[in-house]
């Protein structure tokens, strides 16, 4: 949606340049949560509550967390990392960007990515759009059986789990909570920073008409 006057040219829709649109390989489905948008990009980026949260859909996860890096370019978060046990010096790669004001990747695999646009309603509901995409199989049909298979593992399983959590939750923006942080929330202090310098920079340019 573009709020502004109408000119002839418009910037570019955020997105990320390296998540394909080919739908036969993607399946989708979206649903209304109760809480404010910011917490729902935020916990996109929070791949270190996996072992603890989705256990028992990911067995034998690790929970240290090896590797980790994020950097903030323009209006994307980058992070990488690995889930790992303390016996292993290696272990689940993982990948969780963000594009401000709303947009979430996530790579579980190198062939298997989540896209998410967690979308304001009010100051208390996100409408949560998501899609997955697979590159396991290039036949027509299976191809769509796969990523469908993903969208009914995560809205039966992975999402009810994600809810115990949420529901715990205070009401509110990340504005009005304050956690203490570690070395893999680094990309979350990275969103909460680039949100409020981008508040502020608004608010000034209204202040000055």
């Amino acid at each position: 949606m573009w709020y502004g006057e109408r000119r002839a040219d418009y910037p570019d829709i955020p997105f990320f340049d390296d998540v394909t649109l080919e739908a036969s390989r993607s399946s989708e489905t979206s649903y209304v949560l109760p809480h404010h948008y910011t917490r729902m990009v935020e916990a996109n980026l929070d791949m270190h509550h996996t072992p603890f949260v989705h256990k028992w859909s990911v067995p034998g996860l690790g929970a240290i967390v090896r590797d980790f890096h994020a950097r903030l370019e323009g209006n994307r978060i980058y992070t990488r990392g690995q889930l790992c046990r303390p016996e292993q010096s290696e272990g689940m790669a993982f990948r969780a960007d963000a594009i401000l004001p709303n947009l979430g990747m996530i790579e579980l695999t190198d062939k298997l990515r989540l896209l998410v646009a967690s979308t304001p309603m009010d100051d208390g509901h996100t409408w949560l759009w998501f899609r997955y995409y697979q590159d396991y199989s290039n036949l027509p049909g299976v191809r769509r059986a796969i990523s469908w298979l993903a969208v009914q593992s995560e809205l039966r399983i992975v999402q009810k789990q994600d809810r115990r959590i949420f529901s715990g939750f205070a009401p509110g923006t990340i504005d009005d909570v304050d956690y203490p942080m570690v070395q893999a929330d680094l990309g979350i202090v990275l969103y909460r920073k680039r949100r409020r310098e981008l508040l502020d920079s608004t608010t000034r340019a209204a202040a000055h008409g």
